[in-house]
Protein backbone atom coordinates (compact mmCIF):
# COMPACT_ATOMS: atom_id res chain seq x y z
CA UNK A 1 0.00 0.00 0.00
CA UNK A 2 2.80 2.43 1.03
CA UNK A 3 4.54 1.73 -2.38
CA UNK A 4 1.41 2.39 -4.24
CA UNK A 5 1.28 6.11 -2.59
CA UNK A 6 4.77 6.89 -2.93
CA UNK A 7 4.15 6.09 -6.76
CA UNK A 8 1.46 7.96 -7.20
CA UNK A 9 2.88 11.11 -5.42
CA UNK A 10 5.88 10.80 -7.39
CA UNK A 11 3.89 10.28 -10.65
CA UNK A 12 1.73 13.39 -10.47
CA UNK A 13 4.97 15.22 -9.38
CA UNK A 14 6.68 14.17 -12.64
CA UNK A 15 3.61 15.03 -14.37
CA UNK A 16 3.67 18.83 -12.66
CA UNK A 17 7.05 19.49 -13.64
CA UNK A 18 6.40 18.38 -17.41
CA UNK A 19 3.52 20.96 -17.45
CA UNK A 20 5.83 23.61 -16.26
CA UNK A 21 3.88 24.25 -13.09
CA UNK A 22 7.16 24.81 -10.87
CA UNK A 23 8.57 27.28 -13.45
CA UNK A 24 7.17 30.26 -11.73
CA UNK A 25 7.98 29.75 -8.39
CA UNK A 26 9.32 32.91 -6.11
CA UNK A 27 12.63 32.27 -5.46
CA UNK A 28 13.54 30.12 -8.45
CA UNK A 29 17.15 29.39 -9.27
CA UNK A 30 18.26 31.44 -5.51
CA UNK A 31 19.87 29.09 -2.27
CA UNK A 32 17.25 27.82 -0.28
CA UNK A 33 17.43 29.98 3.18
CA UNK A 34 19.07 27.96 5.59
CA UNK A 35 17.06 28.46 9.13
CA UNK A 36 18.38 25.90 11.97
CA UNK A 37 15.02 24.74 14.03
CA UNK A 38 15.36 23.44 17.27
CA UNK A 39 12.83 20.00 16.79
CA UNK A 40 12.58 20.08 20.64
CA UNK A 41 10.85 23.80 20.99
CA UNK A 42 7.82 25.10 19.40
CA UNK A 43 7.63 27.96 16.16
CA UNK A 44 7.04 30.54 18.92
CA UNK A 45 9.99 29.89 20.76
CA UNK A 46 12.03 29.75 18.24
CA UNK A 47 10.79 32.71 16.73
CA UNK A 48 11.25 34.43 20.27
CA UNK A 49 14.86 33.32 20.03
CA UNK A 50 15.38 34.61 16.62
CA UNK A 51 14.00 38.12 17.31
CA UNK A 52 16.24 38.32 20.75
CA UNK A 53 19.35 36.73 18.68
CA UNK A 54 18.84 39.28 16.01
CA UNK A 55 18.54 42.35 18.29
CA UNK A 56 22.07 41.46 19.95
CA UNK A 57 20.94 39.71 23.32
CA UNK A 58 23.03 37.40 24.75
CA UNK A 59 22.32 35.03 27.55
CA UNK A 60 23.70 35.51 30.88
CA UNK A 61 25.93 32.32 30.73
CA UNK A 62 27.35 33.26 27.30
CA UNK A 63 28.31 36.73 28.92
CA UNK A 64 29.31 34.87 31.87
CA UNK A 65 31.62 32.93 30.10
CA UNK A 66 33.65 35.80 28.31
CA UNK A 67 33.85 37.13 32.04
CA UNK A 68 34.90 33.89 33.33
CA UNK A 69 37.90 33.61 30.62
CA UNK A 70 39.08 37.14 30.91
CA UNK A 71 39.28 36.92 34.72
CA UNK A 72 41.54 33.13 34.36
CA UNK A 73 43.52 35.05 32.04
CA UNK A 74 44.12 38.51 34.15
CA UNK A 75 44.52 36.22 37.46
CA UNK A 76 47.54 34.33 35.27
CA UNK A 77 49.17 37.27 34.09
CA UNK A 78 48.98 38.79 37.79
CA UNK A 79 50.61 35.41 38.75
CA UNK A 80 53.14 35.93 35.65
CA UNK A 81 54.06 39.40 37.26
CA UNK A 82 54.12 38.69 40.76
CA UNK A 83 56.68 35.53 39.52
CA UNK A 84 59.07 37.66 37.35
CA UNK A 85 60.09 39.75 40.75
CA UNK A 86 61.95 36.63 42.31
CA UNK A 87 65.14 34.62 41.20
CA UNK A 88 65.44 31.39 39.39
CA UNK A 89 64.03 27.88 41.07
CA UNK A 90 64.42 27.16 44.18
CA UNK A 91 63.52 30.25 46.11
CA UNK A 92 65.82 31.59 48.91
CA UNK A 93 63.36 31.22 52.30
CA UNK A 94 62.92 34.84 52.37
CA UNK A 95 61.71 35.18 48.76
CA UNK A 96 59.32 31.42 48.94
CA UNK A 97 57.38 33.25 52.05
CA UNK A 98 56.92 36.69 50.01
CA UNK A 99 55.96 34.56 46.93
CA UNK A 100 53.34 32.71 49.30
CA UNK A 101 51.98 35.58 50.52
CA UNK A 102 51.92 37.14 47.12
CA UNK A 103 49.61 34.58 46.02
CA UNK A 104 47.59 34.78 49.03
CA UNK A 105 46.72 37.96 48.22
CA UNK A 106 44.56 36.84 45.31
CA UNK A 107 42.58 34.51 47.59
CA UNK A 108 39.40 37.04 47.47
CA UNK A 109 39.72 37.46 43.57
CA UNK A 110 39.84 33.64 42.98
CA UNK A 111 36.57 33.30 45.00
CA UNK A 112 34.65 35.58 43.33
CA UNK A 113 35.91 34.03 40.36
CA UNK A 114 34.76 30.81 41.66
CA UNK A 115 31.25 31.86 42.30
CA UNK A 116 30.76 32.92 38.87
CA UNK A 117 32.09 29.94 38.06
CA UNK A 118 29.31 28.21 40.00
CA UNK A 119 26.78 30.62 38.43
CA UNK A 120 27.54 29.74 34.80
CA UNK A 121 27.02 25.66 35.95
CA UNK A 122 23.99 26.28 36.96
CA UNK A 123 22.70 28.29 34.05
CA UNK A 124 24.75 26.66 31.09
CA UNK A 125 22.59 24.45 29.35
CA UNK A 126 24.97 22.02 27.93
CA UNK A 127 26.81 19.87 30.38
CA UNK A 128 29.73 19.84 28.44
CA UNK A 129 30.38 22.92 28.69
CA UNK A 130 31.03 23.48 32.65
CA UNK A 131 34.13 25.04 34.11
CA UNK A 132 36.05 23.55 37.20
CA UNK A 133 37.35 25.78 39.50
CA UNK A 134 40.13 27.56 39.30
CA UNK A 135 42.92 26.32 41.96
CA UNK A 136 45.14 29.28 43.02
CA UNK A 137 47.94 26.33 44.36
CA UNK A 138 48.02 24.47 41.39
CA UNK A 139 48.43 27.71 38.85
CA UNK A 140 50.90 29.25 41.56
CA UNK A 141 53.07 26.23 41.33
CA UNK A 142 52.97 25.75 37.14
CA UNK A 143 54.16 29.75 37.07
CA UNK A 144 56.54 29.52 39.63
CA UNK A 145 58.48 26.06 37.78
CA UNK A 146 57.69 27.77 34.44
CA UNK A 147 57.54 31.47 35.04
CA UNK A 148 59.82 34.14 33.65
CA UNK A 149 61.87 35.18 36.97
CA UNK A 150 64.24 38.27 37.46
CA UNK A 151 67.82 38.11 36.27
CA UNK A 152 70.50 38.16 38.56
CA UNK A 153 71.98 41.79 39.02
CA UNK A 154 75.05 41.13 37.25
CA UNK A 155 73.20 39.61 34.21
CA UNK A 156 71.10 42.58 32.89
CA UNK A 157 73.18 43.49 30.09
CA UNK A 158 72.63 39.79 28.58
CA UNK A 159 70.27 39.51 25.11
CA UNK A 160 68.72 36.24 25.29
CA UNK A 161 67.78 36.99 21.76
CA UNK A 162 71.41 36.58 20.75
CA UNK A 163 72.74 33.47 19.24
CA UNK A 164 76.43 31.89 19.41
CA UNK A 165 76.55 32.92 15.26
CA UNK A 166 75.66 36.65 16.32
CA UNK A 167 79.29 36.76 17.89
CA UNK A 168 82.31 37.61 15.96
CA UNK A 169 84.74 34.89 15.45
CA UNK A 170 88.12 35.27 17.28
CA UNK A 171 91.60 34.54 15.83
CA UNK A 172 90.99 31.30 15.11
CA UNK A 173 88.12 31.84 13.02
CA UNK A 174 85.54 30.44 15.65
CA UNK A 175 83.22 32.59 17.00
CA UNK A 176 84.09 32.68 21.05
CA UNK A 177 81.92 30.77 23.23
CA UNK A 178 83.31 32.98 26.28
CA UNK A 179 82.37 36.07 24.39
CA UNK A 180 78.68 34.53 24.43
CA UNK A 181 78.91 34.10 28.83
CA UNK A 182 80.81 37.82 28.61
CA UNK A 183 77.64 39.39 27.43
CA UNK A 184 76.06 37.79 30.66
CA UNK A 185 78.40 38.48 33.17
CA UNK A 186 79.11 42.08 32.13
CA UNK A 187 79.03 45.43 34.69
Amino acid sequence: MRNAIDRLVEDLIQESMSKGDFDNLPGKGKPLKHTLHNPYIDSVTQKLNEVLINNGFTPDWIQLEKEIRSEKIRLKSRLEEIRSQFGKQPLSESDSSKWASETSNLRDDVSQLNSKINKYNLLVPVLLKQMVHFRLQTEAAKILESGKFKLDSRCKDFNVNKKPNDYPPNASGLRGFFDMFSDMFRG
